[in-house]
């Protein structure tokens, strides 16, 4: 990613980051995740008790 946002827009995610409890990286990659339609660490990071749905 070499860098490439304003610094601004890194700023913002630095803090949405830390809110979600999670490192710059690892936000990120949850963001493109869920961009894709994927299981990310966004949706499930106010989970507090394992899913019955999906465990089945």
């Amino acid at each position: 990613m070499n860098n490439l946002v304003q610094p601004v827009q890194h700023e913002r995610a630095w803090y949405a980051a830390q809110r979600a409890g999670l490192s710059l990286a690892d936000y990120v990659g949850a963001l493109i995740d869920r961009d894709a339609g994927l299981p990310n660490k966004l949706n499930d990071v106010k989970q507090e008790a394992l899913p019955i749905a999906k465990a089945s």
